[in-house]
This record gives C-alpha cells, structure tokens and sequence, in this order.
C-alpha cells in the first residue's frame, strides 16, 4: 500500500504551483537546493562538451553492451544494484524491485546513445515501483516508462505527475522536497539536488530531486543529475547511507 502525506483523494500528490505570466526560468535557492545556478566557465565547457564528445559521437559506430548473464537477486536485508545506463537503475531494497529513471532510448533528438544498454526492459524482472528524479528527457523518457508499467506506483517530483499519467502506471505520487511517501516496508524520500526541473525551455515550475530508499536494514541514495554542492552533507546528516548512486561528472551545474 502506498501512502503519500500530501497526496489528493484523485491519487496524485499536491497540484503544481501555477506558472506565472511572464515568468522567466531563473535560479532557485531555498537553503541548500540550489536549482539553474551555473558554476563559472560554465559556456565554456558546455562548447567544449558539444565539440569533443556529442559531435563526435554522431560519426562514431555505436558500441555493443556487456552481457553478464542472469541479474543478481539481492536478499531482503541486502542492497542489489544493476546498472541500466546513463543515470538508470534497477535496484532491489528490502525485497522491493525499484526502476530508477529508466531509460533504453538509442536517441535523444539529435544526442546519440554511444553504448547499447547491457540491460533491456525485457531482461528485468517485475517492477514493483518507479521512480523518477526530474523531468529532463535523458532521465524521463515516456517510451521506457511504458515498457515497464504495469498498474504498479511511480513516484515523481511535483510537477511531473501529469507528464507520465498516460504511461499506465496504477498510482502516481508527487513529492516535495524532503516529503516522503511509503511503499511496504520502504520510506521513499525526495532530496535536494544542484540541478534544475524543466522538460522545456519554458518550464518554471516542476521540482527535481534524488531519492533516499530506506528499508528497515538499508539506505539507499540516488542523487538524480546533481552536480556537487553543499547540500549533500544536508542528507548525509539526515540519512545513515549503505550506498550512493551519484552519477555526477559530465557537467559542473
């Protein structure tokens, strides 16, 4: 049974903050989140990004994944981790299988994937429960969503609800920052995180995040697509950590 403090009667969490007339995407800072908030240099290594690896990648072949065989099932007090790709993760935490911003697409407009995934939808077992960090679209991609839905919840940031509540998932849970909402035996909590929530260049007003997944015996974090900053030492205080999943080092902001 999943339980969400905020969520409305209609199963979804609290109604996104309206979108001011006008309103211009801006940085954001409550305490330590930080949201569209650029470390100096920051055109810099973006031309530098787009010139050595993106251009370079539409003319290179596209690598095979690695086969490793059957996934590993991870005991109910244990912590299990497959890597899907990118930011993606299948996770099994107190006997529950968790996606975490699952993602199988080879394109992402004109961005091409530079490795087949060595995990595919189709090799993982059911999924009890998805969650999404952030509406970007490496990390939420609709056509990944669909292949794993099957009337289970997902859990997103508020603002995101309404993108995936065609996909065929059986309950959406929308959180705040530091809201929780439970899920059996787990409590799943969004974080902050140095990063920003838009799906469009308009968007003002969908939240972002990483989620901590505690079970009675282990924790586990994933940072969602954070760059490094103070509020890491925020959760740490607020969380006894097993592992982290911090996949973090293409970008400064």
């Amino acid at each position: 049974m999943l339980f969400d403090p905020a969520s409305s009667p209609g199963g979804t969490g609290p109604p996104s903050p309206q979108k001011k007339r006008g309103l211009l995407r801006k940085a954001q800072t409550e305490g330590n989140r930080i949201g569209l908030l650029p470390t100096e240099g920051w055109r810099k290594r973006n031309i530098q990004f787009l010139n050595e690896v993106l251009i370079p990648t539409l003319f290179s072949p596209r690598q095979p994944g690695e086969s490793f065989g059957l996934l590993p099932i991870a005991k109910t007090n244990e912590i299990g981790v497959t890597w899907l790709g990118h930011a993606g993760f299948f996770a099994q935490v107190g006997g529950v299988n968790i996606a975490i911003d699952p993602n199988w697409a080879l394109w992402h407009g004109p961005v091409k994937r530079v490795r087949h995934p060595s995990v595919w939808a189709h090799d993982l077992p059911h999924i009890d429960l998805v969650l999404v960090t952030h509406a970007h679209y490496d990390h939420l991609h609709l056509p990944s969503l669909r292949k794993l839905a099957a009337a289970q919840p997902i859990i997103v940031p508020v603002g995101v609800g309404k993108v995936v509540k065609n996909c065929g998932f059986g309950h959406i849970v929308e959180l705040k920052t530091w809201q929780s909402a439970t899920f059996q035996d787990l409590r799943i909590t969004l974080t902050p995180a140095r990063h920003w929530g838009a799906r469009m260049i308009h968007d003002t007003h969908r939240q972002f995040g990483g989620f901590l997944i505690k079970s009675p015996d282990r924790c586990l974090f994933h940072c969602g697509d954070s760059a490094m900053f103070d509020g890491f030492q925020e959760i740490g205080k607020r969380a006894s950590i097993d592992l982290a999943l911090m996949p973090i080092g293409a970008y400064d902001a």
